[in-house]
C-alpha cells in the first residue's frame, strides 16, 4: 500500500510539474439568427463564431532566449462534430526580446491584419469580411518571423509549398503609429495571386475608435470602414460599411458587457452583391465568454 501511494505521488508530481508553463484559454461565441442569402427565403439557425481553445507556454531559456507554443482548434459551439488539433495555429518558436521565428501553421500577415482593423468587433455579419480577401487564411508548413524596433514592427511568413514544381507564399507585414493612429501595411504574394493592404484604427478619446481597411487583390480594390462608440462602460455600438466593385453593405450591432469575460451581442448586417444570388441579410443575438 505504501509503494503504492509512493508511485501515485510520484506520477502526480510529474503531472504538475510537466503542466506547470501550460496556459489554457479560449472562447465560446454562438449567435440564433435569421439569415437570408440570395433569393432563399429567410431561416432561423444556431451559429457558431469563430469558438476556439487554446493550449500555450515556454519555459526562459538562457542569454535571455525563451521557448514557446500556440495550440489552437476551432470549435463549432452550434454542432459540435469532429475536428483536428491545432487547425487554427500549431506553432512552436524561440524568442529573444522583441524578436521571435518559429514553424508550423498559423495566420498570415493579410488575416491578422483584417483581425486588428475590421468592423463591428470583427464578429457575425462584419462587412469587412464581405469585401476583402483572405480572412481567416493561414500557411500550412511555414515559418515566420517577427521583430521590433521602437515603435515599428514587422513580420514575414513563408509557406513552403513541399510539392515539386510548385512555388512557395510569401506574406509580410509592416506597423507602427502615424499622426496618432495605428497604421499597418501587409502584402501576401503567391504565384498569380497577391493582395496589398492598409488598415488603420485611431482612438477620440475614452469613447470613440475608428478603423478603415483598404486592400488590393489582383487590381479588385476594396474599401471597408467602422466606428465603436461607447454609451457607457458596459455598452458599446458599433457601425460598419463596406464596398468592392458593385458590392457594398453596412452592419450595425450592440455589445453588452456583464464582465470581462462575459457578454451579449446584437447584430444586423445586410450585403449586397454583385449579383443577387450574393445578397445577405443576418439579424442575429448571441452570447460570449472568454476563458
Amino acid at each position: 500500500m505504501k509503494f503504492k501511494l509512493m508511485v501515485a505521488a510520484i506520477a502526480t508530481s510529474m503531472a504538475t510539474t510537466a503542466m506547470a508553463d501550460v496556459n489554457v484559454s479560449g472562447k465560446v461565441r454562438t449567435f440564433m439568427e435569421s439569415y437570408e442569402a440570395g433569393t432563399a427565403a429567410a431561416l432561423t439557425r444556431v451559429t457558431g463564431d469563430t469558438s476556439r481553445i487554446k493550449f500555450s507556454g515556454g519555459e526562459a531559456l538562457d542569454n535571455g532566449m525563451g521557448v514557446f507554443f500556440n495550440i489552437e482548434t476551432g470549435i463549432d459551439s452550434d454542432e459540435p462534430g469532429a475536428t483536428t488539433l491545432g487547425n487554427r495555429e500549431m506553432v512552436v518558436g524561440l524568442s529573444s526580446g522583441d524578436s521571435s521565428v518559429s514553424l508550423g501553421r498559423a495566420k498570415h500577415s493579410i488575416a491578422r491584419t483584417m483581425d486588428q482593423f475590421g468592423d463591428i468587433g470583427h464578429a457575425l455579419g462584419n462587412i469587412a469580411d464581405s469585401v476583402h480577401d483572405g480572412q481567416g487564411t493561414r500557411f500550412d508548413n511555414g515559418a515566420y518571423a517577427s521583430t521590433s524596433v521602437g515603435p515599428i514592427k514587422a513580420s514575414v511568413e513563408y509557406g513552403f509549398s513541399e510539392t515539386a514544381g510548385t512555388d512557395d507564399t510569401v506574406a509580410y507585414s509592416v506597423a507602427g503609429t502615424l499622426a496618432g493612429a495605428d497604421v499597418k501595411y501587409a502584402k501576401y504574394d503567391a504565384t498569380g495571386d497577391t493582395t496589398d493592404m492598409i488598415g488603420a484604427s485611431v482612438k477620440l478619446g475614452d469613447a470613440t475608435t475608428l478603423k478603415g481597411l483598404w486592400s488590393d487583390t489582383n487590381g479588385a480594390i476594396a474599401r471597408s470602414a467602422g466606428i465603436d462608440q461607447k454609451l457607457n462602460d458596459r455598452l458599446t455600438a458599433q457601425l460598419g460599411y463596406g464596398q468592392k466593385g458593385s458590392a457594398d453593405g453596412y452592419a450595425g450591432g450592440l455589445t453588452y458587457s456583464f464582465s470581462k469575460s462575459t457578454m451579449v451581442h446584437a447584430r444586423y448586417s445586410d450585403f449586397t452583391g454583385a449579383t443577387s444570388a450574393d445578397d445577405v441579410k443576418r439579424i442575429a443575438v448571441g452570447i460570449e465568454y472568454n476563458f
